[in-house]
């Protein structure tokens, strides 16, 4: 794929070079952002991570046949550093970008030639219930007959076929290769636990969700957001950036984070539904909700609950145990 599209949609600057047919005609092979995995006229992205700084390594993709270098700062200096002397045709393009991370979410999505447009993507976040909700909702799309691909903590399936997953939701390149082997596949919905690292971190932009769900939020993870607010922001995002207007959000109103999230989304006059069908959802058993349950029984046998929408009602009757799981 040539350069110009793989950065099409993205922000961007070209920095040096001499090219026979301009720097956007430049044939890339494939992404990386660790230099270790970077292959002949690939594209490496330099990322600022906790630990290491992939800034450091730009030497060492190019030393591996990078033919295009995005980093966050301008890296001209390399060519000097490792005595290329006079840039020519076969040297490296150098981008530069503002945020790396958002910029590997966009050139990802068109590399594997934007695969959320050719499936119904389902994005559930929370703290807890991510996991158990996203098989729930794979198991329901499978007995109404569709082809499902997941990706969570657990593992990545694609149909019936599975992968260890090595993150909740892993980096953007390969969540993104995910989604493009799950369309390949025929999966016609893809659900996603979306942890809120992954949302900090930029690596399920440029994902055209569906479905959008929230769990709940309870306190962990302050390592590394610091407070339950910047905690909360994460999961906001999902909701506030990353959902388009024809997208539908489901959420607990048994939360107060929930019900933060549901009013913050009230104001927002872009998350009015334009066929005038809801865009937002709420459920609960305590709080007034769109979809509540009541008469919640809880034993040894599995739970049994009354669910009500609107007019209608039914009976529901599970094997899983607990209040959380109702």
């Amino acid at each position: 794929m040539r350069l110009g599209e793989i950065l099409c949609g993205c922000e961007y600057e070209l920095a040096r070079g001499k090219h026979e047919k301009g720097p956007l005609d430049r044939l890339v092979s494939g992404i990386a952002y660790d230099s270790r995995k970077v292959g002949e006229d690939s594209l490496f992205v330099a990322i600022r991570g906790e630990h290491v700084d992939g800034h450091d390594f730009i030497h060492d993709a190019i030393l591996k046949g990078a033919a295009v270098i995005i980093s966050e700062e301008r890296a001209d200096s390399a060519l000097k550093e490792m005595e290329y002397g006079e840039v020519d045709a076969r040297s490296p393009v150098f981008v530069r970008v503002e945020d790396s991370r958002e910029t590997l979410a966009c050139i990802s999505h068109n590399f594997y030639g934007r695969p959320s447009e050719e499936s119904g993507v389902i994005g559930v976040t929370g703290t807890n219930g991510k996991t158990t909700t996203t098989y729930l909702i794979k198991s329901i799309l499978e007995t109404w007959g569709k082809k499902v691909g997941l990706i969570g903590t657990i593992q990545y399936m694609i149909g019936a076929t599975a992968y260890p997953a090595l993150h909740t939701t892993p980096e953007s390149l390969e969540f993104q290769h995910y989604l493009s082997e799950m369309v390949s596949a025929g999966c016609g919905y893809v659900v996603a636990e979306v942890s809120s690292h992954a949302l900090s971190q930029k690596r399920v932009d440029y994902t055209r969700f569906l479905v959008v769900a929230f769990t709940n939020l309870t306190r962990d993870h302050l390592d590394f957001h610091g407070t339950m607010t910047d905690y909360y922001k994460a999961k906001e995002r999902l909701f506030t950036e990353l959902l388009p207007a024809a997208g539908t959000a489901v959420i607990n109103a048994d939360d107060e984070w929930g019900r933060k999230l549901v009013t913050h989304l009230e104001g927002r006059a872009e998350h009015l539904s334009p066929n005038g069908g809801p865009s937002m959802i709420t459920y609960g058993i305590d709080w007034e909700a769109d979809i509540m349950g009541r008469d919640v029984e809880s034993s040894l046998a599995g739970i049994s609950l009354k669910v009500s929408h609107g007019n209608t009602s039914f009976d529901v009757v599970s094997p899983l145990f607990g209040v959380p799981n109702a």
